[in-house]
């Protein structure tokens, strides 16, 4: 059976997925159409700061700061719809429907604190799937049109084995996560959110794994951090004398990333985006339609307990 064209494309990446107390999975997703220009933006900006990728966990530097700002900047500003010319322009074909959001991300993070996750035997990956279905449930189903085919690219660096699960899509297996599937997710993962391909990036990374990677570290920093944030914030607005005990308190990273929290924070702010930061302790959208979303996760009844480890 030939396979069908594909009409959409996800990238993923996760964050502490199996350490800290706030960890995250985030997902880039665009019509396949929007793909090359968007790639080609963030390129060119990413050149115009000197480097060619980088990584939430490498940011510890001005140079890498400014490159996650001007990402950062693009990504909101097409969550406004900005890239709406560059296709009116370059496509014949252009549809109003099918590229009214051009990009989304959409970050799921979980509190490993909460009643859900609080449990002994706690199995992080089984955990870690769960909350894919969930995410993936939320953008695929209801942020996107519903004949959607799709291609799928997670980050090579991750705990669940998507080539097995490509094997069981071409299988027609209803048993997707093999060992690690419990009662209530033994679903048809990929047939039920017309996934066609799943392909693990392996070698010159797209940059919205770059950006799925940013945005899904950003987010469990800024609940992991966001005390810290308060108190370095508060310092730099009053414009006090440098305290040197309160600055020796905070590393270089956590300063730039404070940075990078700071500017992305006013950003969303001027662009009416509906991103709180201050009023949750961390980033969280109020309107999961939005083109940003920052999903924290809560249990939603005494029985909705994480998978334990067999």
């Amino acid at each position: 059976m030939s396979k069908r064209k594909i009409t959409h494309i996800g990238f993923s990446d996760e964050s502490n997925w199996n350490k800290g107390r706030f960890r995250s999975i985030g997902l880039a997703t665009c019509h396949v159409d929007s793909h090359s220009p968007i790639e080609e933006e963030l390129q060119g900006l990413l050149e115009e700061s000197g480097i060619s990728k980088f990584k939430w966990s490498e940011l510890d530097g001005a140079r890498k700061r400014f490159a996650a700002c001007k990402s950062l900047k693009f990504v909101v500003d097409n969550s406004c719809n900005r890239l709406r010319r560059i296709h009116q322009q370059n496509q014949a074909t252009f549809s109003e429907s099918s590229h009214a959001n051009c990009l989304r991300v959409d970050v799921l993070i979980w509190d490993t604190n909460d009643s859900r996750h609080n449990i002994m035997g706690r199995d992080d990956i089984g955990n870690l799937q769960r909350m894919y279905y969930h995410l993936f449930r939320n953008v695929m189903w209801k942020r996107w049109p519903k004949d959607a085919v799709w291609k799928f690219h997670p980050d090579k660096n991750t705990a669940i084995q998507w080539s097995t699960i490509q094997e069981c899509l071409d299988a027609k297996s209803s048993k997707i996560f093999g060992k690690h599937t419990e009662e209530g997710f033994k679903i048809q993962f990929l047939r039920e959110f017309d996934i066609e391909e799943i392909q693990p990036i392996l070698e010159n990374d797209p940059l919205l794994i770059m950006v799925a990677d940013i945005f899904t570290g950003m987010a469990a920093f800024s609940w992991e951090k966001f005390k810290d944030y308060e108190r370095w914030t508060s310092k730099c607005q009053k414009c006090l004398v440098q305290d040197e005990e309160t600055e020796a308190s905070f590393s270089n990273r956590d300063k730039e990333r404070f940075k990078v929290l700071q500017y992305f924070d006013s950003i969303c702010k001027k662009s009416n985006l509906g991103v709180s930061l201050r009023s949750t302790g961390g980033l969280q959208t109020k309107d999961p339609a939005k083109s940003l979303n920052f999903w924290l996760y809560k249990p939603q009844s005494t029985k909705d307990i994480a998978p334990k480890r067999r």
